[in-house]
C-alpha cells in the first residue's frame, strides 16, 4: 500500500500542560511551545486586553547549538534524509 504523504520529511512536536490543584506541569517536544497568559496591571486597559504573555517552553529545533550536543551526547545522530545513492535530501533530522 502506498502512502499519500511523503513521509521522508517527518517529525514530531507536542505540548502538554496539565494543572492539578495549583500546580503545573508541562512538557514540549520539538518545536511547539506551550505560552502561559497571566492578567497584567494596566487599568487603563478593558480586562480581556490586558494580559502579558510568558513562554513556559524551550523549543527543542536543530537550529540551537545547545540542542545539537544534547542529542549527540545522547546517543543520537544528526543527518539528512538520503536517497538510494546517498544525496541528502530535505531538512536535518534526528536519528538513533
Amino acid at each position: 500500500m502506498k502512502m499519500p504523504e511523503d513521509i521522508r520529511y517527518s517529525g514530531s512536536t507536542c505540548s502538554c500542560v496539565v494543572v492539578f490543584g495549583k500546580r503545573l506541569y508541562v512538557a514540549n517536544l520539538g518545536d511547539s511551545r506551550a505560552i502561559l497568559v497571566k492578567k497584567g496591571n494596566d487599568t487603563s486597559l478593558p480586562i480581556e486586553e490586558d494580559c502579558v504573555p510568558y513562554q513556559i517552553t524551550v523549543d527543542h529545533n536543530l537550529l540551537d547549538e545547545r540542542e545539537r550536543e544534547r542529542i549527540i551526547e545522547n546517543g543520537g545522530k544528526i543527518d539528512n534524509y538520503r536517497d538510494k545513492h546517498g544525496n541528502a535530501m530535505g531538512p536535518e533530522r534526528v536519528w538513533l
